[in-house]
């Protein structure tokens, strides 16, 4: 056989090893994912076949959750960004841009896509935020209660605005008159 085929043969015969190894990490990726997803049905009540394709109804999409509420839970952590985040969307609600001058401005380290997928998380899962609009989110009535009954943990927004030098030096000094 030509030394150039046989080259050929053998290039293709290792991009096949190649491409069997990563299916098996797929595959196995997978598996945890199905384990996973039947400790988090324990975990809420409800029992899945780890071998079904059925999709499990915390990851079903709302229209199928329907009005079940009280099915939603509350995140058991969350980080001073996101609470932050909730409590600047407040009752007026706030479209995604503003919400990225926000995250900026704030060095938060959140990006479009980080802020998109916070907020469809905390729509979907936990139902704190609405989107009553395109790229606008509002906190619901669930989402009000939420960031009220956390506002002792986070810094109120307008006291994480840097005050200017001077606003500084007049409070510090009505401090030291009183």
């Amino acid at each position: 056989m030509n030394p150039i085929y046989q080259q050929l043969i053998d290039r293709e015969q290792a991009k096949i090893v190649l491409l069997q190894g990563r299916i098996a990490r797929h595959e196995e990726r997978i598996a945890t994912l199905r384990e996973l997803a039947v400790e988090d049905e324990e975990e809420c009540g409800a029992q899945v076949d780890p071998g079904s394709n059925a999709p499990s109804a915390s990851l079903a999409s709302p229209e199928v959750q329907g009005e079940q509420s009280d099915e939603l839970r509350y995140p058991s952590r969350i980080s001073r960004a996101n609470l932050l985040l909730l409590q600047y969307i407040g009752t007026s609600g706030k479209s995604l841009n503003e919400l990225e001058v926000f995250c900026t401005e704030l060095d938060l380290g959140m990006k479009r896509k980080d802020i998109t997928s916070f907020a469809n998380v905390y729509r979907k899962r936990f139902g704190m935020l609405d989107s009553p609009a395109v790229s606008h989110y509002q906190l619901t009535e669930r989402g009000k209660q939420f960031v009220s009954d956390r506002e002792k943990d986070v810094t109120p927004i307008h006291q994480t605005e840097s005050a200017s030098p001077t606003e500084a030096t007049a409070t510090a000094d009505h401090n030291d008159l009183a």
